[in-house]
């Protein structure tokens, strides 16, 4: 995790790549507003593979995910040519000629499997339904668990098209040349050049 500052010239620099923050962004105001990022303001990365090329489009802001799961700044590995209208996760990794529309949601938030109950009482001690009866073996375990699971944010090839309020599961791969249609839950990989619908990823067609 590492605690970074938006400046004045980092904001300049985005715009002098094309990196826009809205959609046709025009030039940031000194000390002000760059499409949804403001300078002087204090943001944190939770990864350290952050890569963002030129002549992209992160349009919409600071990520919010599933009830329970951090939120995060804005940025997001995106490649040449790709935009997304939708609120992207610092871990997620978007290729090249991508088209995002807007509604994309991640789930990201998960409850233990392996404990005598799935209830948030075992991760959640500060929750006020709860705190009265946490144990030190609760805050313990509490301590330790990862509200996200084990899995990575998806990672999108090129030339992917994704349609709107779509939703991923975590740890999969959209192969390059996909189109996911709108309202679509994927809970696999799609392959390479498919095009899929539906709900967990049920119909897929070859282009």
């Amino acid at each position: 995790m590492l605690q970074l500052q938006i400046t004045d010239a980092l904001l300049a620099t985005l715009y002098d790549h094309t990196i826009l923050l809205r959609f046709n962004s025009p030039p940031p105001v000194r000390g002000g507003l760059y499409g949804w990022a403001r300078a002087n303001t204090p943001f944190v990365l939770h990864t350290d593979a952050l890569r963002i090329e030129q002549n992209s489009g992160l349009y919409v802001g600071p990520y919010k995910g599933l009830v329970g799961s951090r939120r995060s700044s804005g940025f997001a590995s995106s490649g040449s040519f790709s935009y997304s209208y939708s609120m992207l996760p610092d871990g997620f990794v978007m290729g090249r000629y991508c088209s995002i529309s807007s509604g994309l949601r991640f789930l990201d938030s998960t409850h233990p499997l392996e404990t005598v109950t799935t209830s948030a009482i075992t991760f959640r001690p500060r929750n006020k339904l709860f705190e009265q009866f946490i144990t030190p073996e609760l805050a313990e375990f509490a301590a330790s668990f990862s509200v996200l699971g084990p899995k990575p944010y998806p990672v999108v090839d090129h030339d992917v098209w994704i349609g709107a309020d779509v939703t991923m599961a975590m740890g999969i791969r959209v192969g390059t040349g996909a189109i996911v249609a709108s309202n679509s839950v994927v809970t696999r990989d799609v392959p390479p050049y498919a095009i899929v619908a539906g709900n967990g990823q049920t119909a897929a067609l070859s282009r």
